[in-house]
């Protein structure tokens, strides 16, 4: 059976889904292994495909009565579908069977978070770490979670320190007591912590990553190329060692050295979307775009049947304003088996810069007719229909994206701000699902309390504009919408007193003329 389920793993992988998915549940159905089951659950959670999971779950259930796997499994489908309550449940189902499985722990930490109960998720660690003290895990997740709530640094390093002392050979203790030093700006201690855990474990890569960057940090260049280059030893196939060497090099002047580093990162990830960012980082910078489009045509004569090679050649065309020329490198990418939904989006984008209104829209259409389920396609032209100002338009889009993917909070908060945008009654409850599906995302409270101000409950959406605005207290827009909210409600002197903020932002904020209208509407 295991061979069965290998080969049925192999099918998905090669995007033969329906032929895999049938192979896996017939394995399933008459294998008393969990092989795959776990397989199977897995497969449909990557998918997205919730309620395929959880049937599939009932099953591995049955199996494994004793073992919290299939109460775990059935969590993560619930949480997906974007039911925090039955998931809640299902974890503490899975800690009933197992109260140390830590899995689940973690989940319902993550779920605390989620509904804003830091308290709750400290308790619930806590006792974690009292079942079992040596739980690495638990400590760590205690540590980001003092983190976040911005704990005192001593007693912050204080828990590190008693990470590494129960765990002296794993790495996450000891890169965390990197950062949390770098954080207080204590340079010279984040360096000698640094050098310890170089010590403790030379040949860890995330170690040696950490080392690297605090050196670096503190100005001993030597020593941060010194760190990266046995991080290069350490993990050979990855091209990150070889962009960090680069940006060492940078940093001293060294643009030969530079180059060749990340000449050395193409050769090692030819396909990795950050080596790309770089190679045409670097052209636009040097305004030789050579170099990358030759990466580019060597990208297409080893992988011809990837998209990557023609992408990153639209890329670089477009770069240098050959509309033309990235146009039909990004054609060349149009049916390429690995795509990811980025080339259309290119033609598309790049005719539209083109002022090819015509073609761009001809284009649209050939493409959805061939392509019905391309939900990504029809996110984009709604996003640009909205930039627009046609939001007859992008609600339609949106609407249809909804259909394919009901589960699309990003489409969901975007079709709630169209609906608020014109006093739509349902704004308020499609806003407060893609809440759900999002907890704690700014932009989507932002869109819920629009949706509540334009129905008239202001009381609430100003609670909620306030919630948005302590997520992303830099991004001002929120500020100048909680002004907005305050004004509705009648509030002149709270509006007068975020205006002001925004005011003495001055150029920081671009704009200052609608503040200055409503601030002289309020007579300040």
């Amino acid at each position: 059976m295991q061979v069965l389920t290998a080969l049925a793993l192999t099918d998905l992988v090669k995007g033969k889904a329906e032929v895999a998915f049938d192979a896996l549940q017939d394995i399933a159905a008459r294998d008393p292994g969990e092989t795959a089951d776990l397989a199977l659950i897995s497969a449909h959670l990557g998918r997205h495909e919730y309620d395929a999971a959880l049937a599939a779950t009932a099953l591995l259930e049955r199996k494994l009565p004793t073992k919290p796997t299939a109460a775990y499994l059935r969590g993560l489908a619930l949480r997906g579908k974007g039911d925090a309550a039955g998931a809640r449940v299902a974890f503490e189902a899975a800690l009933k069977i197992e109260p140390g499985h830590f899995a689940s722990v973690a989940s319902l930490v993550s779920l605390d978070l989620q509904e804003d109960k830091p308290d709750a998720a400290q308790q619930r660690l806590q006792a974690a770490i009292k079942l079992n003290p040596k739980n690495i895990s638990a400590r760590m997740a205690m540590v980001d979670l003092m983190v976040r709530q911005k704990a005192e640094p001593k007693v912050l390093l204080s828990a590190i320190d008693e990470a590494i002392k129960i765990a002296p050979a794993d790495a996450a203790p000891h890169v965390a007591k990197i950062a949390q030093l770098s954080r207080m700006n204590d340079v010279k201690a984040a360096v000698s912590a640094a050098q310890n855990a170089m010590a403790s474990l030379p040949q860890d890569p995330d170690v040696l990553q950490a080392a690297g960057r605090a050196m670096s940090n503190a100005g001993d260049e030597q020593q941060a190329l010194s760190a990266f280059t046995r991080l290069a030893a350490a993990a050979p196939r990855s091209a990150l060692p070889h962009l960090l060497l680069a940006d060492v090099h940078a940093k001293l002047g060294d643009v030969a050295a530079a180059a060749f580093s990340l000449n050395r990162a193409f050769d090692t990830e030819p396909q990795s979307a950050e080596v790309h960012r770089r190679l045409l980082a670097r052209a636009s910078r040097t305004k030789n775009f050579k170099p990358v489009l030759a990466a580019a045509k060597e990208l297409q004569k080893r992988f011809p049947q990837s998209a990557a090679g023609f992408l990153l050649e639209g890329d670089a065309e477009a770069a240098r304003k050959d509309g033309p020329a990235a146009l039909a490198a990004y054609r060349g990418s149009l049916k390429k088996a690995d795509t990811l939904g980025i080339p259309q989006k290119q033609v598309f984008l790049t005719l539209r810069l083109s002022s090819d209104t015509a073609g761009a829209e001809r284009f649209a259409v050939d493409w959805l007719k061939a392509n019905p389920k391309d939900a990504g396609f029809r996110a984009l032209l709604g996003g640009e229909a909205i930039l627009r100002k046609d939001y007859s338009s992008a609600e339609r889009y949106f609407r249809q994206v909804l259909v394919l993917q009901p589960d699309n909070g990003a489409a969901m908060n975007n079709l709630a701000w169209l609906m608020a945008e014109r006093g739509a009654n349902g704004a308020v409850a499609l806003a407060e699902n893609a809440l759900k599906l999002a907890p704690g995302a700014a932009q989507v409270m932002d869109t819920l309390a629009k949706a509540l101000a334009a129905e008239g409950y202001f009381a609430r959406a100003i609670d909620i504009q306030k919630k948005a605005l302590s997520v992303m207290p830099d991004y001002h827009e929120y500020r100048l919408n909680l002004a907005r909210l305050y004004l509705k409600a009648g509030k002149r002197t709270e509006a007068g007193a975020e205006l002001a903020t925004l005011a003495r932002l001055g150029g920081k904020f671009a704009f200052q003329v609608e503040v200055a209208e409503m601030r002289r509407a309020l007579g300040d």
